[in-house]
């Protein structure tokens, strides 16, 4: 085996403006690659789009997650459940493994895939929840829930993204404000990540929701509307009189 990188690399010339692309292999698994110049370093990074990020088996499963639930599961069909629990070692593992699905997720946010970006986000709830029903330890139960409100953030980010792709504005102003609405009722946690990613979260989908409404297209009947609105902000009552006959004529039409 050649272990030399070089025609790899002199394929690919380094430019920091078009570095990342888009690769499938001839199974049809797809990653994407970064070219890097680091110092006297030169590489390639490679992270999959599909299955876990780094492309490992922990367990002989996809995810380590799986790998739990199905000792779980086993055990709760045993009428064993009280007896599962996760040591501190086993939930280092999980942390880890939604550190390497953050990692992807917030670059997929980047390159707007936002179907897969929902699929990580979820994921990495369910083991949110995972961990902190059946951690063994406190401290390692309460670790990832000061995370809620970023994770809440993403995925609303790009489920309410995917609508707008497929030009339904309206649903995603509607599920922006319940996402805002489910971080405000997140319990309360005396952490400083926790406040932080709240305070910034509701920042951020109030100005994803201020983008959406701007650049949404109005219904026939908002852009009446809004035409009525900028006749009496701009006092031509006339324009204005004109506009109101025309909304009560349709309205009787309607």
């Amino acid at each position: 085996m050649d272990f030399d990188l070089q025609d790899f690399l002199s394929d690919w010339e380094f430019d920091p403006d078009s570095n990342l692309r888009h690769v499938v292999d001839g199974s049809g698994r797809e990653y994407i690659q970064l070219r890097l110049e680091q110092g006297a370093f030169s590489g390639i990074l490679q992270m999959e789009l599909d299955g876990r990020p780094d492309s490992r088996k922990p367990h002989d499963y996809d995810f380590a997650l799986d790998y739990y639930q199905e000792k779980h599961t086993i055990l709760k069909d045993q009428n064993k459940e009280k007896t599962f629990s996760l040591n501190h070692l086993q939930c280092k593992e999980l942390f880890e493994e939604s550190e390497l699905l953050y990692e992807r997720y917030s670059f997929l946010l980047q390159i707007a895939d936002y179907k897969r970006v929902i699929r990580d986000t979820e994921q990495n709830m369910e083991l949110f929840r995972f961990v902190n029903t059946h951690a063994k330890y406190k401290d390692d139960a309460d670790y990832l829930e000061r995370w809620w409100p970023y994770i809440l953030r993403i995925n609303g980010t790009a489920l309410a993204m995917d609508l707008v792709q497929r030009e339904s504005a309206l649903e995603a102003l509607e599920l922006i404000k319940s996402t805002i609405d489910e971080i405000c009722a997140l319990e309360n946690r005396d952490i400083e990540e926790y406040q932080l990613e709240r305070e910034s979260s509701l920042e951020a989908l109030g100005d994803l929701y201020k983008q959406v409404e701007k650049n949404r297209t109005l219904s026939p009947e908002e852009t009446i509307e809004k035409e009525l609105d900028d006749a009496l902000k701009s006092e031509d009552y006339e324009k204005a009189a004109k506009i109101r006959d025309i909304i009560e004529a349709t309205r009787k039409e309607a």
